[in-house]
């Protein structure tokens, strides 16, 4: 099963779209092939919720992160980098 996720420019709709408007948005590609990349990257919720997570932390009230940071925190934990 082939996925996506070396495709920078789908990487960045797929992590701030919903699965139904990614889909819409790119209709050649299957259920599949999203759910494959799914299991590799983080998807917008996660994203939100670790810059969420960091900026109630007392550390993020004075240094608060964005979207991006978050992103970037997450592909390189642990989860994703097995």
């Amino acid at each position: 099963m082939s996925n996506f996720a070396n495709d920078k420019e789908k990487m960045a709709d797929f992590t701030t779209m919903t699965k139904e408007a990614f889909l819409k948005s790119y209709s050649y590609l299957t259920e599949l092939e999203y759910q494959a990349t799914h299991k590799l990257a983080p998807n917008y919720e996660e994203i939100k919720q670790e810059m969420e997570l960091y900026n109630a932390d007392e550390i993020g009230l004075d240094n608060p992160i964005t979207m991006e940071t978050a992103e970037y925190n997450l592909l390189n934990s642990d989860k994703y980098n097995k």
